[in-house]
C-alpha cells in the first residue's frame, strides 16, 4: 500500500531535519564547531516538496541543497540531495516512520551530514591544483605511498606519529581498512580513478583509524603518480 498521508511526510521530513542537525553537531571536525551553520528555506509553493537547505562551513565555503523527501511504501522511505552546482546523491531507509530503528530515518541524516560535509569541503578556499606537490617532503610530514590496489607500499614517521603507530609496530597494508566506513566509498571511487582512468588528483575530508583504535579526522590530498618513477599514489594527511 502507498503511504500518501501529506502528515506523515512533513513528519518525516522534519525529523530528517533533526536528524542532520545532530549528526552534522556529532560528526564534524574540531575547525568546523564553531564555523557551521545550518539554515532550512522552505519552498514557497505549497505543492514543492523540496526542503532548501544551506550550510555554511570554515573560511566562508557554504553549499545549498535541495532536499527531497518521500515514502515510497509502509516500509521504505527516499530522500534525494541535490547541490546548487549539480551533485546529486540518493539516500534510502526502512521502516521510516519508526525513529528508534537503526534503519531508520536516522540512518538516512547520517548519510547526508557526511555528504554535505564532503561538499563544504570542495568549495574551501584552496584550490586543489594549487596545492604543493606531495614530493619531495622531509619524513615529519604524514605521507603514504600506496599501490595500484591500495596497500601501503611505504610511510613516512610523520604518518607513523598521525596514525598512532611506534617506529617498529606493524601497520594494517591496506590503506581501506584505516578508513571510516562513511568515508569509505567515496576514497576506493576516487582511487579506482586514478588507476582506470589516470584521474591526476584527489581531497577527501576523512576519519581514519589510529593504532590506538580511535578515529581522527584529517583531510587527504591524493595525487596520481602510478605513470612516473615514482610509481604509486602518493597521500598527504593533515590532522584536524
Amino acid at each position: 500500500m502507498v503511504v500518501s498521508s501529506h502528515h506523515s511526510t512533513d513528519r518525516g521530513v522534519e525529523h530528517l531535519r533533526k536528524c542532520i542537525r545532530g549528526a552534522l553537531t556529532k560528526s564534524c571536525p574540531e575547525d568546523y564547531e564553531e564555523a557551521l551553520s545550518l539554515q532550512v528555506r522552505e519552498s514557497s509553493a505549497p505543492d514543492d516538496d523540496r526542503t532548501s537547505l544551506h550550510l555554511e562551513g570554515p573560511d566562508g565555503a557554504s553549499v545549498n541543497v535541495d532536499l527531497e523527501f518521500s515514502p515510497i511504501d509502509e516500509e521504505i522511505c527516499h530522500a534525494r540531495v541535490e547541490t546548487d552546482t549539480g551533485h546529486c546523491r540518493h539516500f534510502w531507509c526502512d521502516r521510516w516512520a519508526n525513529p528508534g530503528d537503526s534503519n531508520s530515518i536516522g540512518r538516512i541524516g547520517r548519510a547526508v551530514a557526511s555528504f554535505l560535509l564532503h561538499e563544504i569541503e570542495r568549495t574551501r578556499e584552496i584550490d586543489l591544483d594549487s596545492e604543493p606537490t606531495p614530493s619531495p617532503m622531509p619524513p615529519h610530514v604524514p605521507r603514504l605511498m600506496l599501490d595500484a590496489d591500495g596497500y601501503i607500499e611505504n610511510l613516512t614517521q610523520g604518518a607513523r606519529h598521525l596514525l598512532e603507530y611506534s617506529r617498529e609496530a606493524s601497520i594494517e597494508p591496506s590503506f581501506f581498512s584505516h578508513v571510516h566506513g562513511q568515508n569509505l566509498q567515496r576514497v576506493m571511487r576516487d582511487l579506482a580513478r586514478m588507476v582506470s582512468h589516470r584521474k591526476p588528483k584527489a581531497r577527501w575530508l576523512l576519519r581514519v583509524r589510529t593504532g590506538n583504535h580511535r578515529w581522527r579526522w584529517c583531510r587527504a590530498i591524493a595525487q596520481n603518480r602510478l605513470d612516473d618513477g615514482a610509481n604509486s599514489i602518493q597521500i598527504l594527511l593533515r590532522p584536524l
